[in-house]
């Protein structure tokens, strides 16, 4: 419940296609978490996919 009333507060200070935008982040937050609490290696899988989501979340900000 707590994430849902955290993602409609977001939808109402960001709007709509801010907030989507920002749920690409979930996957670089999960490698993160998984590396602190699992202990998971980090390969350069990991780090090729994290650049590619930054990359595209920077492209898709600045095409706007």
């Amino acid at each position: 419940m707590l994430c849902f009333v955290a993602w409609n507060w977001v939808l109402k200070k960001l709007g709509a296609v801010v907030a989507t935008n920002y749920v690409y982040l979930n996957p670089v937050t999960t490698i993160i978490f998984a590396w602190l609490i699992l202990a998971e290696q980090i390969t350069i899988y990991f780090i090729l996919g994290t650049i590619l989501i930054l990359v595209g979340m920077y492209v898709a900000e600045k095409c706007k």
